[in-house]
């Protein structure tokens, strides 16, 4: 990797992060509550979201990859420029409340050395093991760059198909990368393995981080300190068929995406939801008896997020159309059991239907 590659893949990792904050600021106040860590995590799932819903009709129909390079592009644009517009004042105040006093700046600077320690820290990891998948992942979007298409190159033997791999044609995060390629020639192979591996684990920080919040009664102190050991555990606890090798090894993966960063996205997304339900009860009463209090607060966060997990899961992995939805309906069914809200059995519903969409459409392509 020469010196300017680096530098636009640096440049790379704050446009990313720039992209899921705004796309997360685009939705009303009440689903993220303007505070940075909602609009990142919540705008992450909503940037794929929408990316998979424009790729892939093209991906299907076949056009040259400079269409959805030029859409993609435009859709951007319109972000910018409406976020900028009607949702400045999410924006103002998620920077604002970022290190609102003394102990949340003090605590919030540790998180930050922190995660973006480790995030350099996989980013410069040359050492991926799986380089036959690597392969596979950095050379699509290399071929569909060179052809001018939508995966229809093969990666490996450089003849062209007929049509893209009917195994993967949900998946569009290469795609995503060969876009990004085309639009500012950052190499796949700079972009996945440095600049979304860096990313995926900052995100993934503000995952643990958000959930020590939930977990600590919004201690800051034991918030990042949870961060810190859970980050510890999953880094030595090492094997190579699970999550803690996805995630050490393969970061920028669609699979390891899915199993260490969707998984604990869906665990937090509802803990958020089961907290605002019982937030009165969490100052004097054990985790247990949560239930005998009555509903109080709402999270509307939460089911946003379980709700644009299912959404944009398919975007990296298959595997991803068994593993959400079996996770989050394992989560919501005794929830809904409980509380016996139809008002929850509609949302639980709601957030599961766009599994059983791709779960169709899968079978149908």
């Amino acid at each position: 990797m020469d010196f300017f590659s680096l530098w636009k893949g640096i440049f790379a990792i704050f446009a990313y992060l720039g992209f899921f904050w705004f796309a997360g600021a685009a939705l009303p106040e009440k689903f993220h509550k303007n505070s940075f860590s909602n609009l990142c995590l919540l705008g992450f799932f909503v940037y794929y979201t929408a990316f998979e819903l424009a790729a892939l009709p093209m991906k299907v129909l076949g056009l040259p990859l400079a269409c959805l390079t030029g859409l993609w592009g435009c859709l951007l644009l319109v972000l910018f420029f409406y976020v900028l517009a009607f949702r400045r004042r999410s924006l103002w105040q998620s920077l604002k409340g970022m290190f609102s006093g003394k102990q949340k700046f003090l605590w919030g600077c540790f998180f930050l050395l922190f995660s973006c320690s480790l995030a350099l820290l996989l980013a410069f990891n040359i050492n991926h093991i799986s380089e036959y998948d690597a392969g596979y992942y950095i050379g699509l979007p290399v071929s569909s760059v060179y052809s001018n298409t939508i995966e229809c190159m093969d990666p490996y033997s450089g003849s062209m198909l007929s049509e893209p791999s009917k195994f993967y044609i949900l998946n569009t995060n290469t795609i995503h990368s060969a876009v990004i390629f085309q639009a500012i020639n950052l190499h796949p192979l700079v972009e996945m393995k440095f600049t979304l591996t860096a990313v995926m684990a900052f995100l993934f920080e503000l995952l643990l981080y958000k959930m020590g919040i939930l977990l600590f009664r919004n201690s800051c102190k034991k918030a990042w300190l949870f961060t810190f050991f859970a980050t510890l555990s999953l880094l030595f606890s090492y094997s190579t068929a699970g999550v803690s090798h996805y995630f050490a090894y393969r970061t920028y993966e669609g699979k390891s995406i899915c199993a260490y960063f969707y998984m604990t996205a869906i665990l937090v997304f509802f803990c958020s939801i089961w907290k605002n339900k019982y937030e009165n009860k969490l100052s004097y009463l054990p985790l247990w008896q949560a239930q005998d209090l009555p509903c109080r607060g709402k999270d509307e966060w939460g089911w946003a997020g379980l709700f644009f997990a299912s959404c944009s899961g398919i975007v990296f992995c298959n595997t991803a159309l068994f593993t959400i939805p079996a996770l989050t309906g394992s989560l919501l069914l005794p929830y809904v059991l409980k509380t016996r809200s139809l008002r929850i059995l509609g949302k639980s519903l709601i957030v599961l239907a766009p599994c059983i969409f791709w779960i169709v459409i899968h079978f149908i392509l």
